[in-house]
């Protein structure tokens, strides 16, 4: 049984990882709404006995970091980004959101270089382009998963 409460949160963490990425990248936005339907998907799935609170409240913390840095940067990290990484905590642990951050920022990082060689390159002004973070956390969920799953 556990198994199967494990599997539903990781296909509840896709989709909304999905959802949010894809919106991202579209609007350069997260919707409320959805987050709000995932919230309420994840706090089920922590009554149905998935996750315990001392487990949820470490997995808070990168959730927790990130709105810091939103408020330290006044917004050059995106509030959205801290309500993702914040809903995770309800269907992820700790470690599984830390490898998702890292692998997330790795694959941002390579793309903001290309962006910067290519727009050195046609003498553009980079200043204020920007990438959306949280498509980013496709590719990073996959690799996170797959790692996870080989430990």
């Amino acid at each position: 049984m556990g198994n199967v409460k494990i599997t539903a949160a990781l296909a509840l963490l896709t989709g909304y990882t999905l959802l949010c990425g894809a919106e991202d990248l579209k609007k350069r936005t997260i919707s409320l709404k959805w987050s709000l339907v995932f919230a309420a998907a994840g706090v089920m799935v922590c009554v149905a006995g998935h996750r315990d609170l001392a487990g949820f409240l470490k997995a808070l913390l990168p959730g927790t970091g990130a709105l810091g840095l939103s408020m330290l940067t006044k917004g050059d990290v995106g509030r959205g980004d801290a309500l993702y990484l914040a809903v995770c905590a309800l269907f992820a642990d700790v470690g599984l959101i830390v490898r998702m951050v890292v692998t997330s920022m790795i694959l941002c990082s390579v793309a903001a270089m290309i962006m910067i060689v290519k727009g050195y390159g046609l003498c553009r002004e980079m200043k204020k382009e920007s990438l959306p973070y949280l498509t980013f956390m496709i590719p990073a969920l996959i690799i996170s998963l797959a790692a996870a799953v080989r430990v």
